[in-house]
């Protein structure tokens, strides 16, 4: 437990809730009695109160919006509470802490504001897709469909909108806030649908379109951790019947052979032999001990595992996994270091998707750092740099549930702004692939395909090599926004070992392949124009370093070059 300014907070890995200051008054509602709903003037109170909280506690507020932005729309928001609705308040509140962009940053709508409203449905965000993955029994046609609209708007745009009132570090880690288009009053405060209704209009997977309108029910508000076990899950309080035939929570069977292997269990790690591939495939949904199983326990199985089996591959699948106890992946990543024969380029594989998030982004950050893994897949959730550590403050006037982050969390150098970890391989899951059982990633972690970083082809076998291995990624991935074929600092440093160690063509080769790659970096032109001095090029040197000078005019080597050899020719 951690205090700071009188504010009592806990980590959220532990599910443990604090009531601060005034909050014993929300007891009769916490035991299950009616409570009245609070007025806008309480509303006003929390506001403040959240603010407060935010600007003492939060380690990382003003990374992505600006100190004097947030607070100038919290004073309007303060003067426009009174003329709204107390649902639209809520939401506008919601989406004050989410403006953030931290994923651990959130306000839940618990206590008395009485969200529990949800329409029987889980939609969820695929790729290419909003589509219909549990519902209720009533409206089990649902299953497998695709969303056109909600409330006659194009469904993604919806999306879009619902994913301001939930906190993410980025776009992919927005997608996650579908699982509000599931709550009626948040649906209704943003004007998506009323209080009791949902229109859909959607197309059956058996290609027929059809506009559906669904009612909302009265149950519950659980514990908002449910909201990343996925698409798996629904509203609490309503049975949901799912696109694969199982009942949540009732009959979720852990383990079903006839589920896809990457929807075939939710626990925190779990792993099995794939003997027709000789890969070692580990799936890790979230980072904590479970029902008497230790987490370590299964790590050490895994690698006695590796031990004993003619291991080609081993995939560690992050896709699914949201978080938990950080400390408890050192040991996973210090057994692949001991482990030379699996710590090879192209022979260590990470699966990630949007919702891989938090520990699991640290996961993954530890063994870039300390391994040589390759991960194929969709973005994450969350950058490497990002706050976490979430603790929980409940507001005294209103009952709700602000979430925020405790502490920086650096993956990697402190000056890397990225949102987000790219995969070095592409491949995002589809509607078609989805409902088909297929999974596009894993089939190609399952490959006999070269998945060795390009530079690690090149200090093995040369620019000759790099270049057909490029060519071919190329024609695969090069239509994926975003995608890079290599990184550059690390081709960088491949090609300097290459011209001090005197491969002086190789050299130059690469740096040649850099700046094609990455044609706006000042450094990777600084780079070219030092090997193309090296070989004896200075009228292209010199060339290289005024395109570095352009793109970094601060650049004291580059202007120092071009006033020494910009008068000479070759």
């Amino acid at each position: 437990m951690a205090t700071s300014n009188g504010i009592m907070l806990t980590s959220s890995r532990h599910r443990i809730r604090v009531l601060v200051a005034g909050a014993l008054l929300l007891l009769p509602f916490v035991l299950g009695a009616q409570a009245p709903r609070p007025r806008p003037v309480a509303l006003r109170a929390d506001l403040a109160r959240m603010v407060n909280v935010i600007d003492s506690v939060h380690p990382w507020p003003w990374r992505r919006v600006t100190s004097d932005s947030f607070h100038g729309a919290a004073r309007r928001l303060a003067t426009a509470l009174p003329t709204m609705s107390i649902d639209r308040g809520v939401v506008a509140m919601m989406q004050l802490a989410a403006s953030l962009g931290d994923g651990h940053t959130t306000l839940y709508p618990s206590g008395p504001v009485d969200f529990a409203w949800w329409f029987p449905i889980r939609l969820y965000r695929l790729s290419d897709a909003i589509v219909v993955t549990a519902t209720d029994s009533s409206h089990a046609d649902l299953l497998g469909a695709r969303v056109l609209e909600l409330g006659g708007r194009p469904a993604m745009l919806m999306a879009d909108l619902v994913g301001t009132v939930r906190g993410a570090d980025n776009a992919w880690g927005a997608h996650e806030s579908t699982t509000w288009l599931s709550n009626a009053r948040v649906m209704s405060a943003l004007g998506l649908a009323t209080r009791d209704t949902l229109q859909l209009r959607v197309v059956h997977r058996a290609g027929d379109t059809a506009t559906v309108r669904l009612a909302s029910q009265h149950t519950i508000w659980d514990d908002p951790s449910w909201m990343q076990r996925g698409e798996m899950f629904g509203p609490p309080g309503i049975i949901m019947l799912n696109v694969f035939g199982l009942r949540a929570p009732l009959d979720f069977r852990l383990g079903d052979p006839a589920l896809p292997l990457h929807l075939r269990n939710r626990i925190p790690i779990w792993f099995t032999w794939l003997a027709a591939d000789s890969v070692l495939y580990v799936q890790s949904n979230f980072v904590q001990d479970f029902q008497g199983t230790q987490f370590a326990a299964v790590v050490d199985s895994v690698f006695a595992a590796a031990d004993t089996l003619p291991v080609r591959r081993l995939v560690l699948d992050l896709r699914y996994n949201s978080g938990g106890d950080g400390s408890l992946i050192t040991a996973f990543v210090h057994d692949i270091i001991r482990r030379p024969t699996l710590d090879q380029p192209g022979r260590l594989v990470v699966l990630t998707g949007p919702k891989t998030f938090s520990a699991a982004v640290l996961w993954l950050s530890m063994l870039r750092e300390h391994a040589h893994p390759v991960s194929i897949g969709e973005p994450t959730g969350a950058p490497r740099n990002h706050a976490g550590d979430a603790g929980t403050v409940r507001l005294p006037k209103t009952g709700l549930e602000l979430q925020l982050s405790t502490l920086r969390h650096y993956g990697t150098r402190s000056d890397e702004t990225a949102r987000a970890e790219l995969p070095d391989f592409p491949v995002p899951m589809t509607l078609v692939d989805y409902f088909a059982g297929n999974d596009p990633a894993l089939a190609l972690a399952r490959s006999h395909d070269d998945l060795r970083p390009l530079p690690s082809v090149a200090e093995a076998e040369g620019p000759s090599a790099v270049g057909t291995e490029l060519a071919r990624r190329q024609q695969r991935f090069s239509s994926v926004a975003g995608w890079a074929p290599f990184d550059e600092r690390t081709m960088n440093d491949v090609a300097y070992r290459m011209l001090r160690g005197g491969r002086i063509p190789d050299a130059v080769e690469l740096f040649r392949m850099n700046t094609t790659t990455f044609p706006g970096s000042a450094n990777v032109w600084d780079s070219y124009g030092e090997a193309l001095l090296a070989q004896g090029d200075t009228t292209a040197a010199v060339a290289s370093y005024r395109r570095a000078a352009a793109l970094d005019p601060g650049n004291g080597n580059a202007r120092a070059i071009i006033a020494a050899w910009g008068g000479r020719s070759r």
